[in-house]
């Protein structure tokens, strides 16, 4: 373990502590905060709607960085800056929770062993749709999908 230097960079920690006003001078790695799943999920989802490289643009990273991101890649400790600031400059407010469906569920049933999740995740899922039906309202693809993607 590395001693003497932070683990957040000081730009990590103002989008940090400035979106989440709770965890100000708490050291915990932004994806913590923002999954790195769901960081690929709204860049790939900007760049289906745009493409590729206005998205690279507006994160301010190479087209080919974006693309290794998005087809699997950990970014490195300033892109993942870059793409957190983009994240909650540029989608957060508009998109929704910085968590995917599947790693939501993941956190839900975290006590839930094993063997039992996929069972359990059904039974969540079902009840999410219910309530979406009686409330008047679709739900969205991405809680419909959580439940095939292997909880």
């Amino acid at each position: 373990m590395q001693t003497g230097r932070p683990i957040l960079s000081s730009v990590t920690r103002r989008i940090v502590s400035k979106s989440y006003p709770e965890a100000a001078g708490v050291a915990m790695l932004p994806d913590r905060y923002v999954s790195i799943p769901r960081l690929r999920e709204a860049a790939q989802a900007r760049a289906d709607a745009t493409s590729g490289r206005a998205v690279a643009r507006e994160v301010d990273i190479s087209h080919r960085g974006l693309m290794l991101f998005l087809e699997g890649a950990r970014p490195q400790p300033k892109t993942l800056e870059k793409l957190l600031a983009w994240y909650h400059e540029h989608v957060q407010r508009s998109e929704g929770p910085p968590i995917s469906a599947s790693d939501a569920l993941l956190v839900l049933m975290r006590a839930i062993p094993p063997e039992h999740r996929p069972a359990a995740a059904s039974t969540l899922l079902s009840s999410l749709q219910d309530v979406h039906r009686a409330a008047g309202v679709e739900c969205p693809p991405d809680v419909i999908a959580a439940g095939t993607s292997g909880t």
